[in-house]
């Protein structure tokens, strides 16, 4: 019976009864148009914000006007849910590699009139900055990704290998190479380690621990690197410096 009601009558039931069956049914008529929205525009987090957008209808149907517009009231919580992901994920990034100074220029690249074209903002982020760091000289790129990757990364979302090649600029299988032969190096205490081994070595261990408990701070990867700490410092200055530089370019 539920299914031959409209939207609206449903949304009603919903509403005035706290009829959970009418939600269900309501739901499940649009789960499709839902799901493909968020396929399309984010694939990777498609399942968690479809629970979020139905965890939403549960408390904003009560202020929804029944003008048997539903479908369009959805694409509009849809577009704006959107809109919030891909924000807080570029904030999420930007807050790990560049001071507050930047964050605007970097988000302006992400705006409402990109996710309308249908540009995926999240991936065109993770694009545009892991292009300019594989371009870092090697000691600041090694002190940035400590920083960054080290505190980023949690749990089970780990490091790849396809990640860190991306991020340096090389394949995965030369990434792997590179880190067996600093490993070798090391356990041989050979001091000689070219410094592409050692960054490749430094970030991909660090960044593939469990416990994010520990303190990942400047002077704890300067003391892992035999560095002083103003030395690490300016080194993680000069990377953020050049890539906001690089940045402010393509902008």
């Amino acid at each position: 019976m539920l299914e031959t009601l409209t939207d609206d009558e449903l949304i009603q039931r919903y509403v005035q009864n706290n009829d959970s069956l009418a939600f269900d049914a309501l739901t499940l008529r649009h789960r499709d148009f839902i799901c493909w929205h968020f396929d399309k525009k984010c694939p990777q987090d498609a399942e968690d914000l479809a629970q979020k957008l139905l965890m939403k209808l549960l408390k904003k149907l009560s202020s929804y006007k029944a003008e048997g517009k539903f479908r369009a009231y959805l694409s509009v919580l849809i577009k704006n849910m959107l809109i919030d992901h891909w924000r807080s994920k570029s904030q999420k990034i930007i807050n790990n590699s560049f001071s507050d100074s930047n964050n605007e220029t970097i988000l302006s690249l992400y705006d409402e009139r990109n996710i309308e074209r249908g540009i995926d903002a999240e991936q065109k982020l993770k694009q545009i900055i892991e292009n300019l760091i594989a371009q870092l000289p090697c000691q600041q790129r090694m002190a940035f990704l400590l920083m960054h990757e080290s505190n980023f990364w949690e749990g089970k979302q780990k490091l790849s290998w396809h990640h860190m090649a991306a991020l340096n600029g090389i394949s995965p299988e030369q990434a792997a190479t590179l880190f067996l032969k600093a490993r070798d190096e090391l356990l041989l205490k050979n001091e000689d380690i070219a410094c592409e081994e050692l960054l490749i070595f430094m970030v991909w261990s660090q960044c593939q621990r469990i416990d994010k408990n520990q303190k990942f701070t400047m002077t704890y990867f300067a003391n892992l690197l035999g560095i002083k700490l103003n030395t690490f410092k300016t080194r993680e200055r000069e990377a953020k410096n050049l890539l906001k530089s690089w940045i402010n370019r393509s902008n």
